[in-house]
């Protein structure tokens, strides 16, 4: 039987040990989840949103990538979406996990199932190529500590 911390443990090695992989986490809408694998790393998530927002203009995407470079657990991250910043989301999370390994990061929305909605669209769209082999993190309600917080599922085309 898997328990956490274990889990979040694996989780993290095995992101480290394929460098552009990440792991996506779903209705954490308490950021519950995002903590417990914050915690295991020895820092806090950051949120994504209000360190952009602290730019006094439109930050470019050099500009994003230093700001969010060094936080394994990124949250708020909505914002990356939006088309003032021109950017393509899955492909910046996928360049910053590249460059340094081991990256859990909130996707915005409730996903329901793979494959996954993007932010904004009414509609499902196939996983996108920047994000396959990644994971899906769904939180989920647990009674004890060492229950893990989430399901998994791996991310395929």
């Amino acid at each position: 039987m898997d328990t956490w911390p274990a889990v979040g443990a694996d989780i993290w090695s095995e992101l480290v040990r394929f460098p552009g992989r990440v792991a996506l986490l779903v209705d954490d809408r308490a950021l519950h989840v995002a903590r417990r694998f914050a915690e295991l790393r020895g820092t806090t998530p950051l949120h994504v949103g209000r360190t952009l927002s602290a730019f006094p203009s439109v930050p470019t995407e050099s500009q994003i990538r230093t700001s969010l470079f060094e936080a394994p657990v990124l949250v708020g991250t909505s914002i990356l979406f939006d088309p003032v910043l021109g950017l393509d989301a899955a492909r910046l999370f996928r360049a910053l996990a590249t460059q340094h390994p081991g990256r859990v990061i909130e996707w915005p929305i409730s996903t329901g199932s793979s494959p996954f909605r993007w932010p904004g669209e009414d509609g499902f769209r196939a996983v996108p190529p920047a994000l396959e082999g990644s994971l899906l993190l769904t939180a989920r309600s647990t009674v004890f500590d060492d229950e893990v917080p989430f399901t998994l599922e791996r991310l395929h085309r």
